[in-house]
């Protein structure tokens, strides 16, 4: 029924999702009762119908071993990541942690596979003619952030989810607190950036 609903009015791939994921799929599916984890399932369904291929095997069976916990750990890092993909830090290294995210929290995504193995990684802007910038929102507003005079690029570092976590990062529901701290951490990034000559535009 959830599923049905999230597909109201979206169009349909006329390839038929995999019998292999259909079985998989059905036995998770009777193993999973916390309505949470149902409610990511029915997205996953509906994902996987809507692309076949969208959701690998591996994911799923990580569902399958979903508890309270995991999805609490994972909304604290997910919720502050961009495009669901990396999250940028607020310090030079995360191997202490940062902000309201304790190192032995982040140990724990990496030790479930959630996020990458290395705490810290660099991401360039301005090497790349296809990405000179960095544009990102806070709220209602946006901004865009260019290296500093006399300089061609700028280093940030950052962590990056895993291949299954940026799977179901997009289906995971975050509350109105969840939101008002990514606004706040997106303020404390933003200054970390200006501590670093990196240029801010308000567009």
């Amino acid at each position: 029924m959830k599923t049905r609903k999230l597909l109201e009015g979206q169009a349909v791939n006329d390839v038929p999702v995999e019998k292999d994921w259909s079985s998989r799929f059905v036995n998770v599916a009777q193993e999973v009762s916390r309505e949470e984890v149902q409610d990511i399932l029915a997205k996953i369904l509906a994902g996987e119908i809507r692309e076949p291929g969208a959701f690998s095997l591996r994911t799923l069976n990580f569902i399958k071993n979903l508890d309270k916990e995991t999805i609490l750990n994972f909304k604290k890092i997910s919720s502050l990541s961009f495009d669901n993909d990396i999250v940028y830090l607020i310090k030079d290294t995360a191997n202490r942690g940062f902000f309201d995210i304790k190192f032995d929290e982040l140990m724990f995504l990496i030790e479930v596979g959630l996020i990458q193995s290395n705490l810290t990684t660099i991401v360039e802007i301005g090497n790349d003619e296809e990405q000179i910038s960095l544009t990102m929102k806070s709220g209602k507003k946006s901004y865009t952030y260019f290296p500093s005079e006399g300089k061609e690029v700028f280093e940030l570092p950052v962590i990056r989810l895993s291949t299954m976590a940026k799977e179901i990062a997009p289906l995971i529901e975050y509350t109105r607190s969840e939101k008002i701290r990514k606004n706040k951490y997106a303020l404390e990034l933003q200054k970390f950036w200006k501590s670093k000559g990196i240029r801010e535009e308000l567009s």
